[in-house]
């Protein structure tokens, strides 16, 4: 059923006002950010750069970059992800974190695939000083063209070290996660993806995270997102809480 005029800017309005709520993922959703090929040779390249200074009652300095490389030869794929944000506020950081992410593919089948990564990764306001991980693993197409899912499974090895009282972890994860894009009608899509990232020798030492977003075309070139996220952290630094959830909603525009 086609929106009339007046409601489709009545979604806008809505999407418009909604509340993104404070929370910092120490899982970084790599599923969201993979490119769909068409062909068996092609490169995905895209970057961002954004800075603000301003200076009145208040002094705010704020930088954000992202730059992702995505290369596919026939059945290899490598993906290279690097993403900094900065905000500081009369001379106190409010936001300071960053990731690099590594990632090589290669498909034994049309639905099985081998997996090996490395990541670095900082977090000042999670108190997380340092993390750095690297592990190998498999993925496996489970539906159909029309319904894409994926279920991965991983071993890593990670090392942490939180800034606060200098505590250091070497650790043997598991990393799993399930995605999945779903679309219900020709205007409204579903994306998700869940992770799953426990100790090996300690299941109740775990990490859990989930973002969905719900894509609604207005118009052709434009349409309407929502994205809830959670996550949860059994074993989060100190004065960190364990579970953060984040909703916020936003307007995309296809030129």
């Amino acid at each position: 059923m086609e929106l009339s005029i007046k409601n489709k800017w009545l979604i806008i309005i809505v999407l418009g006002i909604l509340l993104k709520l404070n929370s910092y993922s120490q899982i970084v959703n790599i599923e969201d950010k993979r490119s769909t090929f068409t062909d068996s040779i092609g490169w995905y390249e895209t970057g961002d750069l954004s800075g603000q200074w301003k200076r009145n009652k208040s002094e705010i300095f704020s930088i954000k970059a992202g730059f992702q490389v995505e290369f596919q030869f026939k059945k290899r794929i490598l993906l290279s992800i690097s993403k900094i944000s900065y905000t500081r506020i009369n001379k106190k950081n409010y936001i300071n974190e960053g990731f690099q992410h590594l990632r090589y593919t290669k498909l034994i089948s049309k639905r099985f695939g081998f997996e090996a990564f490395g990541q670095a990764q900082y977090n000042e306001q999670l108190s997380l000083r340092v993390r750095l991980l690297f592990g190998s693993g498999v993925r496996y197409k489970i539906c159909d063209k029309k319904h894409k899912c994926n279920l991965g499974l991983s071993t890593m090895y990670e090392y942490d070290e939180e800034s606060v009282q200098n505590i250091t972890h070497r650790d043997i994860r598991m990393s799993s996660y399930f995605s999945t894009s779903i679309p219900f009608t020709g205007k409204i899509k579903l994306y998700s993806t869940s992770y799953y990232q426990p100790l090996v020798n300690n299941f109740k030492d775990f990490r859990f995270t989930s973002q969905s977003k719900i894509i609604l075309s207005i118009t052709k070139s434009l349409s309407a997102t929502i994205t809830y996220s959670i996550l949860y952290d059994s074993r989060a630094p100190i004065d960190t809480p364990k579970s953060s959830e984040n909703l916020f909603g936003g307007l995309r525009y296809k030129f």
